[in-house]
């Protein structure tokens, strides 16, 4: 990149400067012409030169600017991906209305997620005085056209971010409204031996995938699925004798609920990870209902059926394993204003991009120092499956035998599953 660019300033400058001296000598010459008393008088042979001296001084300058103002490398590597497209994301939003408060409900619910489906372009400089990085930001962009909302991303999103998106969307298409999600249905709860009935609020629904970061408002993102960090919250309705279960109950990890059959709902039973009190207002430790103090209110932390823990990625299954209905739920709850707005998504997770050819009418999203997209379309799951298989070799588990069997086959399931998900995603398999 480094002789690229020295060839191009070579080849840039000595055109600026041309360009400048023919500007400048033409102008120079209708200067001369207009300040002339009379046609037919002497010319001064200062006069015939002073064109060309501020000619040369003015070339001299715009060949310095021209090499002063050229791009460094991470710039230049920007102005290529314009010149011949980058590989991008793209995603297609099919709108039930298309007016200008579906627009901005949309603008403000994705404007996070594209700001960090930007890519940073880095380039490392080295010299005997040091180093340093050049870092050029790739936007994303967006349109509204046609009844639909258009995202190109400015790179290759991330399967562990395209999942929650892409299946909340879904989810809207499928369940527009939230008079579409059962506000409450009867279930049963089961820990050990105990059972009891409750009354579980699907409306309330949520998916956890915590970490240390996050798209803001969609819930951070966690790569592992250990069953205390990776569940469905959903509140539910106790009777005032279960204060004392859901007041110690925060570290259950056995039981399931079950639920009644409901005409939205496609899931009815859980594996329980976990349950507690819902706080009350001003400070009070438990929510009552309203109309019966005998009833309060509790969240049980499940697990939806075929998350298998510790093999399968919570980024990546949780999303996926979740009923539609109730991840519906979980998008209307943090975004109120996609309600009845959303009738489809089409994503392409390898596409091109350029916003120099494409046309007009695309607004840029800055990543604002959050970018994180790259440049493959399957790299996350790429580099899992290769982690997966290093962890097969560090514990010894590509020989054949009975060697640590309780040890080898969780990490043959793991590597098994990120193979399929990369196979999915690279399209030699189909998801079922």
């Amino acid at each position: 990149m480094g002789l690229l660019r020295l060839f191009l300033i070579l080849l840039w400058a000595p055109i600026v400067a041309l360009i400048a001296l023919v500007v400048v000598v033409w102008l120079c010459r209708g200067m001369q012409a207009l300040w002339r008393i009379g046609p037919g008088q002497p010319r001064d042979a200062r006069e015939a030169v002073w064109p060309q001296a501020v000619a040369a001084v003015a070339a001299t300058a715009a060949m310095g600017g021209a090499v002063l103002t050229f791009p460094d490398e991470a710039g230049l590597r920007h102005g290529i991906d314009k010149l011949l497209g980058y590989r991008s994301t793209h995603i297609m939003l099919a709108l039930r209305q298309d007016d200008a408060a579906t627009q901005q409900a949309l603008v403000d619910a994705l404007h996070p997620f594209m700001a960090i489906s930007g890519r940073n372009i880095r380039y490392r400089v080295v010299s005997r005085h040091g180093s340093h990085s050049q870092i050029e930001e790739v936007p994303s962009y967006y349109r509204f056209q046609d009844k639909a909302m258009a995202i190109a991303a400015g790179g290759s999103v991330g399967g562990d971010r395209l999942a929650a998106v892409q299946a909340g969307f879904e989810a809207l298409a499928r369940f527009p409204t939230v008079d579409a999600v059962p506000a409450s249905v009867p279930a049963t709860l089961r820990i050990g031996h105990a059972e009891l009935a409750v009354e579980m609020l699907p409306r309330t629904a949520q998916l956890q995938l915590v970490d240390d970061g996050g798209i803001p408002g969609w819930g951070p993102i966690q790569p592992t699925s250990s069953s205390g960090r990776c569940h469905l919250e959903m509140q539910a309705l106790f009777p005032s004798s279960a204060f004392r279960m859901l007041f110690m109950g925060g570290g259950a990890t056995s039981g399931e609920v079950e639920l009644q059959p409901a005409k939205a709902l496609r899931d009815t039973r859980y594996r329980l990870a976990g349950l507690a009190l819902v706080p009350g207002e001003r400070g009070r430790m438990v929510k009552e209902l309203a109309t019966d103090r005998t009833r309060i209110y509790g969240v049980l932390r499940l697990l939806p059926p075929g998350l298998r823990a510790g093999t399968m990625d919570c980024d990546l299954a949780l999303p996926r394993l979740a009923d539609p209905a109730l991840v519906a739920a979980s998008m209307l709850a943090a975004f109120p204003a996609l309600d009845g707005r959303i009738s489809g998504i089409r994503v392409d997770r390898d596409a091109r991009f350029s916003p120099w050819w494409q046309w007009r009418g695309w607004t840029a999203v800055p990543p604002q120092g959050r970018a994180e997209a790259g440049r493959g379309a399957c790299e996350l799951e790429e580099r899992r499956s290769s982690q997966a298989k290093l962890a097969l070799v560090k514990a010894d588990c590509l020989r054949s035998g009975e060697r640590q069997t309780d040890v080898c086959e969780p990490l043959r399931e793991r590597a098994d599953w990120i193979e399929t998900e990369r196979a999915h995603c690279e399209g030699r398999a189909k998801r079922p």
